[in-house]
């Protein structure tokens, strides 16, 4: 009778023990979520911390959980009253084309766009995370972040619609009227790598631009032909420098017009200047073998006449 005791009390201890094991194993639910809303939290506050080692820490992990993560969290860490720096949680979400930016109320979007660090990467968020809906939020960032125009206008390139393109040019052409500089704007097209008309690069040159807005200008794609880059050398001013940057970029395309350029040169007898082109980066590189023999070939004939 004893052991039939012990034995029945040693199966309810077991089942009891079973039961606890069960239950311990059971998801917390109230608990988890708590949890992870805190280290969410914590995890937020670490990206946006002023300190860069802090924010770089835990950029990979943010990059992981970004999926997770919910626009009211990241709008309780932008509003947050503390120091930060955004930079970094634009960047992760701009790597990971979350939308998360478009879906933040109005407080939080504009921490995400007035706080340390939000330039240049809002921009290019705007420009990369869906474009389409990114576009008139760039056109309102050029309006009100005017000391940000450089990464606004090459965002704004980047997006490389006709409109983006149409919208660029009708603002160098309001800033040139008012005096102003084309250099936001002519980077924008730059960055566009698109093709930038002929009539809307002669309209630019006609403006006096100064030598940086031609050379900017001149690292846009353009579909001019070896004459017509030759004319715009002849012409002068603003013509001359764009030419002369346009074709020395890229010596083995526009092989004839350089050589025209060149040879104009020694027959006035501006050796240094024609040895300052011979002497570019872009001349000295050169694989071509028709731009190396003829470089040498011109050298020769300045050290035979000087």
């Amino acid at each position: 009778m004893l052991n039939n005791n012990r034995l029945l009390y040693l199966i309810c201890s077991f089942i009891i023990l079973i039961g606890t094991g069960c239950q311990s194993k059971e998801p917390k639910t109230l608990g988890n979520n708590s949890d992870a809303r805190h280290a969410t939290g914590l995890l937020l506050s670490q990206i946006t911390s002023p300190n860069e080692t802090e924010r770089f820490d835990v950029l990979e992990e943010v990059k992981k959980q970004v999926g997770h993560i919910r626009p009211k969290d990241i709008e309780q860490a932008l509003t947050s009253l503390r120091k930060k720096n955004v930079s970094t949680l634009i960047f992760v979400l701009m790597e990971t084309e979350s939308n998360a930016i478009y879906k933040l109320h109005p407080p939080a979007r504009m921490a995400s766009e007035n706080s340390e660090g939000s330039f240049p990467n809002i921009a290019y968020y705007y420009a990369r995370v869906n474009p389409q809906r990114g576009l008139p939020e760039l056109y309102r960032l050029y309006k009100e972040h005017p000391t940000q125009r450089l990464a606004i206008c090459k965002a704004i390139g980047r997006v490389g619609t006709s409109e983006a393109i149409e919208f660029l040019m009708e603002k160098a052409e309001k800033q040139k009227q008012l005096g102003g500089s084309t250099i936001p704007h002519l980077a924008g097209l730059e960055s566009s790598n698109k093709i930038v008309e002929e009539a809307n690069i002669v309209w630019f040159l006609e403006q006096d631009l100064d030598r940086e807005e031609s050379i900017l200008l001149a690292h846009s794609k353009a579909r001019f032909t070896q004459e017509e880059l030759v004319s715009l050398y002849n012409a002068g001013k603003s013509k001359r420098a764009y030419a002369i940057e346009y074709v020395f970029r890229d010596p083995s395309k526009n092989f004839e017009a350089l050589c025209s350029i060149i040879e104009k040169e020694m027959a006035n007898k501006q050796y240094d200047r024609v040895l300052q082109l011979l002497m570019s980066d872009s001349m000295r590189r050169s694989k071509d073998q028709r731009v190396k023999k003829y470089r040498e070939s011109v050298i020769t004939r300045i050290d035979q006449s000087t």
